[in-house]
């Protein structure tokens, strides 16, 4: 069973090396084969008594989108092009960070941030994939 989190920490790690030798696309490797068994990755290091692990783990997946997405938008040449789509997943963004800031509803606001970070991941992950 421990399979499952070795091959998300191997992914991870492959993808972070094809990244710094400056392919972005390692990103698909860790897309392909990280993010399609995070949920198992998880459940299995919980399973094995890795909990104080997974918040490390949960990061992984974040900080490798947010690092492609930086160094996908920093080497725009020309204004990219928006559709409909993106202005849609942008109005999403805007509506969820503004859930976040105002204080609506009886969540706190730490756990709104929360609850807006794990939102707007789909977002990241979109336009990391949308600048290739």
């Amino acid at each position: 069973m421990i399979i499952f989190t070795l091959i998300f920490i191997f992914s991870f790690v492959i993808a972070m090396r094809e990244i710094i030798k400056g392919d972005t696309q390692g990103l698909l490797l860790f897309i392909i084969f990280g993010l399609s068994m995070y949920t198992t990755a998880m459940s299995v290091a919980f399973t094995i008594g890795l909990k104080g692990f997974i918040p490390v783990l949960q990061f992984f997946k974040e900080i490798i989108v947010l690092i492609v997405l930086g160094i996908n938008l920093f080497s725009l040449r020309k204004k990219p092009r928006f559709h409909i789509i993106d202005y849609l997943i942008l109005f999403f963004f805007g509506y969820t960070f503004l859930y976040a800031i105002l204080p609506i509803g009886e969540q706190g606001f730490f756990n709104r941030l929360l609850a807006f970070k794990s939102t707007s991941f789909f977002v990241m992950v979109y336009f990391a994939g949308r600048f290739f």
